[in-house]
């Protein structure tokens, strides 16, 4: 299945002699492994200093060959931050967070954007089936059965949900969030629908464009499938240089066929 966890990109996987250097590995421990990595993409997004470590360490035991020392480097940026989070408010920031995000999916192969362009009315339609009852019509978290989840349910249009990327979004659609209601569901969707709820997600608190932006001008600059799902809101402000253009940016351009999954060939 597109868009999931699927192992080491190329130059990591040649720095083992002999061949990739997860080819040899049973399909139980890539399935682990796979896990993990998306758990601590969860982690990083949340600023959990628990949940960085245990999937750290998780990610540490299930690399093969043993011994591969490719992520060893990256496990130290990542204890660092997790033991500077409860005491540092600069780190809370989310610069460095994003960053390390960054980092490890581009080391474990996740996909930064939909292979595929997502479509917002199936997204809408399975929205209305499967998230509306928790998350409520508008993203708000009031819906019919969010009085009943212990520590309630998250708002789209305010707090620190409100701040994430649609590529925050995704992990938490596809993996789950481990001890709430909220279940994965990249066994149920394919990966365009669930980017589509991310997008979907993401919008929620952006008002209808007022903005009707020039397109080919955009595509000129690199706009990209990629920018627009690793970029949170302010993040998109300051690459089109014009805060007008973000509802535009969050609403419309991520369902257009002409917008590239990335900006490079």
């Amino acid at each position: 299945m597109r868009g999931r966890v699927t192992g080491f990109c190329l130059a990591l996987a040649l720095a083992v002699p002999g061949g990739p250097a997860f080819g040899r590995e049973a399909k139980e421990q890539r399935a682990r492994r796979d896990l993990a990595a998306r758990s601590l993409l969860i982690a990083l997004d949340d600023l959990d200093a628990g949940g960085i470590t245990a999937a750290s360490t998780a990610l540490a035991a299930n690399l093969e060959p043993e011994g591969v020392p490719v992520f060893a480097p990256l496990r130290q940026k990542l204890a660092a931050f997790a033991a500077i989070l409860p005491v540092d408010a600069k780190a809370k920031a989310g610069s460095l967070a994003r960053a390390l995000i960054l980092e490890s999916a581009t080391m474990f192969g996740v996909d930064a954007a939909p292979a595929l362009t997502s479509d917002l009315d199936a997204a809408r339609a399975v929205y209305k089936e499967h998230c509306r009852s928790c998350h409520g019509d508008a993203g708000a978290g009031d819906g019919v059965l969010a009085a009943k989840v212990k520590g309630g349910v998250p708002s789209f249009v305010s707090g620190p949900s409100a701040a994430k990327s649609p590529f925050g979004f995704y992990q938490k659609i596809a993996g789950g969030k481990p001890g709430t209601p909220m279940p994965g569901y990249d066994k149920k969707f394919e990966p365009p629908v669930i980017w589509g709820l991310a997008y979907l997600c993401a919008a929620f608190d952006a008002k209808p464009p007022v903005v009707e932006a020039d397109a080919a001008a955009l595509l000129k600059r690199g706009l990209s499938l990629e920018v627009l799902s690793r970029s949170d809101d302010a993040e998109l402000s300051s690459w089109s240089a014009d805060p007008a253009l973000v509802p535009y940016l969050r609403l419309k351009a991520p369902f257009l066929r002409s917008i590239p999954r990335s900006s490079h060939p």
